[in-house]
Order: C-alpha cells, then sequence, then structure tokens
C-alpha cells in the first residue's frame, strides 16, 4: 500500500513540474512576443504630399533612415536594436517585442541621394554606420536587427554633402524627421509617422547709417558652414537665407535653436554683431541690423609751428 501511495505521489509531483516548466515556457513565449509593425506616414509642409495620413510612392533620390534603440532601464541605456534604409517608406516594417519599450529615430532627406556623401558602403553623417568596421553596402528598403552596429549621429547637426564636404552644419539641404521617445507594441497597429520639417529661414535686414559706407556685408558662422553676403554698394538690402537645416535631440524635436553668427565684412567678419541668433522651425525669421560700428573717422587738419627759437637759460651744468 505504501508503494502505491509513493508511485501516486511520484506521479502527482512529476505533472506538478511539468505544469510548472509549461507555465514558465509559457510566460518566457509571452515577454518576447513579436508584432509586426508598419508606418502611416504624413509630412509637414511638403507640397508634393496632402496633409492626411498616407503613404508615399518610391522616391529615387530620396532617403529615409530609421534608427531603433531598445530601452534598458531608461532611456539613456537604451541599445540598438535594428536599423534601415529606405526610398520606399511603404514597404516600412519592423518586427518589435510585444510590451518592450523602445526609442524611435528618423531621418528624412528628400534629395538625399544627389546630396549626401556617399563612398560606396555607407552614407557620412548624420546616417553613417559605426561602428566603422562594415564591408558590405547598405541595401535599402531592408530593416537591419544588428544590437552592435546603429546609425550612431542620426538626426545630428553634421551633415556630410557632396557640395560642401564632410561635417558641416547649418546647410541648405531639405530635411524631416520622426522622433518617438517611448514606442511600446501592443499589437500589429500601424504607427503614425509625422515628419516634421527641420529647416528655417533667415532674414537679416541691412540698415544703412549716415556716415558709414560699406561695400559688402555677409553673415558667417564658422568656417564649416556656408557664408552668405550682401552687395551693399549696388543697392541690396537684406541676406536672405532660404534653408537652413536644423537637427534634433535625443528624444524630442525642439521648436527653436540658437546659432552663433557673425555680421560684418571680409576683413572684419564681426564689425556690426556678434552672438547668438534665433531660429524657429518651419519659419522664416527676420531681424534688423544698422550698417554702423563703435569706430569713427576723424578728419586732421594739419599745421605747422614756424616761429623763431623763444629764449631760455638752462642755468649751470657744473
Amino acid at each position: 500500500m505504501k508503494r502505491i501511495l509513493y508511485a501516486v505521489m511520484l506521479l502527482l509531483g512529476m505533472s506538478i513540474v511539468a505544469s510548472c516548466e509549461k507555465e514558465k515556457g509559457k510566460e518566457n513565449e509571452n515577454e518576447n512576443e513579436f508584432v509586426l509593425v508598419g508606418c502611416n506616414v504624413s509630412y509637414e509642409n511638403l507640397e508634393f504630399v496632402s496633409e492626411e495620413p498616407m503613404t508615399k510612392a518610391t522616391e529615387p533620390n530620396a532617403i529615409y533612415a530609421i534608427q531603433v534603440r531598445e530601452y534598458d532601464s531608461d532611456i539613456f541605456t537604451a541599445h540598438s536594436y535594428c536599423y534601415g534604409f529606405y526610398d520606399d517608406i511603404s514597404s516600412l516594417e519592423i518586427r518589435f517585442k510585444k510590451n518592450h519599450k523602445y526609442l524611435i529615430h528618423m531621418d528624412y532627406f528628400p534629395n538625399g541621394k544627389n546630396e549626401l556623401v556617399y563612398n560606396g558602403l555607407d552614407y557620412g553623417s548624420p546616417i553613417e554606420r559605426v561602428p566603422r568596421n562594415l564591408n558590405t553596402p547598405i541595401e535599402f528598403n531592408k530593416i537591419v536587427y544588428d544590437t552592435n552596429h546603429e546609425l550612431g549621429t542620426i538626426g545630428s547637426a553634421a551633415i556630410a554633402t557632396n557640395e560642401y564636404g564632410a561635417i558641416q552644419y547649418y546647410l541648405p539641404i531639405n530635411r524631416y524627421m520622426y522622433i518617438n521617445s517611448a514606442f511600446i507594441p501592443k499589437d500589429n497597429t500601424p504607427l503614425s509617422v509625422f515628419f516634421l520639417r527641420m529647416n528655417a529661414g533667415l532674414t537679416i535686414k541691412l540698415e544703412k547709417v549716415e556716415g558709414f559706407d560699406f561695400d559688402t556685408v555677409q553673415l558667417y558662422e564658422s568656417d564649416f558652414s556656408p557664408t552668405y553676403e550682401a552687395d551693399v554698394k549696388n543697392g541690396e538690402t537684406e541676406i536672405k537665407v532660404p534653408l537652413i537645416a536644423l537637427w534634433g535631440e535625443w528624444d524630442c524635436i525642439p521648436e527653436l535653436r540658437t546659432i552663433q553668427y557673425k555680421i560684418g565684412t571680409k576683413e572684419n567678419p564681426a564689425l556690426f554683431y556678434q552672438g547668438d541668433i534665433e531660429l524657429k522651425r518651419n519659419t522664416m525669421r527676420t531681424y534688423t541690423i544698422k550698417l554702423e560700428t563703435d569706430e569713427t573717422v576723424n578728419p586732421m587738419s594739419i599745421s605747422y609751428e614756424n616761429s623763431e627759437y623763444s629764449q631760455d637759460d638752462g642755468g649751470y651744468l657744473n
């Protein structure tokens, strides 16, 4: 009887263990359950698309760069999950872990293939793959699940272009961006992506001041950005910068950006102004500056002393 009771208890124990293992396996399975998420895309202030959410047709010269990072403890410890390059955004689908938290960056250059530096394997900043030890060229319209490589500077200010060279700032290039700092996929519902325009405009009105005459006035930021000029001598009254590429933060897209500019002449770039100028995203801002300086020009009236020596007794020397 004892043997029978022991056998029953043994079978019951094995059943309980098996059941627990099954439940544990099911729990792990749910923890890493995947959902396939596509995108509904819309754009801010693009003339060739409507304002309603839509998918765009293939754009032969466009570059969409996508970087997805998966949270660890917080946003600053998020690690690379996947990345990709697209010219047909309608084919974008990403396999996420259900209920996990992600940081998503997307950088969109409408004419990127013609404008951004490409070395045969990778594009330059801000969409280059890092670390730079990849021997295969990028492949468009494909997500790469990779925890060792990522688009490390995506969304940043430095842009490498064919016209201006590597690592330039505030370039006249069209740019759009999307950042989602806390995406948690629950199911296969498409992600609504609204691309914000990452450009600003700047107009400097030049106000002449009587007594001060200048030939050419320039707007200068640094050797790593374009210089803009106005031919004041021939009647130009403003410096206009219609397109300045802005940049994003790690977790958001600011509406305002501050850039330090100099306004002056070629000989003295900061003759009229040196300091911060605030720009607003998707806005043309106008500032006025007087073409005067702290320097003055004083004409000299010259005359000479022409009288005979006067007499002065200096006294004894010894």
